[in-house]
């Protein structure tokens, strides 16, 4: 890819991902009183720890953001802001990944029309791990194409793949496992 592409896509998913951190700030309240978040919100203060609930251990990349936040005592509509901004900025890592650390300006852009469409369904309801764990699927693909390789390391990482995004929500691992069988099948092109 060409550095013109490589910047338009910075640029839009840079602009996109600003527009959903604002939208995310604004309407907080509506994202972090909505039944699951508010629970885990709850166990982060009352306990000072991670709310693992149902072994979805994905939670784990956003639920940091409010525990350093109880640990410095900050007010709960802080707490929220952080959260509800936090989901955002999680992808928007995994974007800049993809796009500046991996140089795949193609899954970096996969990346976020994944998250304005999927965004219709559940701005709201924020803290989705199914999302998070199609994410880090994307991501991963993103380091198979870098590589540009079918060798047998590639291959066992890919077999060890699947788990991981189980962590997150256990249909990622179907989406992960339908993926990696069209890689081998058809594989991408460096």
């Amino acid at each position: 890819m060409n550095l013109t592409t490589r910047r338009s896509t910075a640029l839009l998913g840079g602009l996109t991902y600003l527009a959903l951190a604002l939208l995310a700030l604004i309407y907080f309240k509506e994202r972090t009183a909505f039944l699951d978040v508010s629970y885990r919100i709850f166990q982060i203060t009352f306990t000072g720890e991670v709310a693992i609930q149902a072994n979805r251990f994905g939670e784990l990349m956003t639920q940091w953001i409010p525990l350093v936040g109880t640990k410095l005592e900050l007010p709960l509509s802080t707490l929220g802001k952080l959260y509800s901004v936090g989901v955002i900025g999680y992808f928007f890592v995994l974007f800049l990944v993809c796009l500046h650390l991996l140089k795949q300006p193609n899954f970096a852009l996969t990346l976020v029309l994944f998250n304005v469409f999927i965004v219709s369904y559940t701005f709201f309801w924020m803290q989705i791990e199914l999302a998070q764990g199609i994410a880090f699927t994307i991501l991963f693909f993103a380091w198979l194409k870098d590589k540009g390789q079918r060798t047998k390391d590639y291959f066992m990482a890919g077999c060890s793949l699947p788990p991981i995004p189980a962590c997150a929500h256990l249909l990622s691992s179907a989406v992960t496992v339908r993926y990696l069988i069209l890689y081998l099948l058809f594989p991408l092109q460096k």
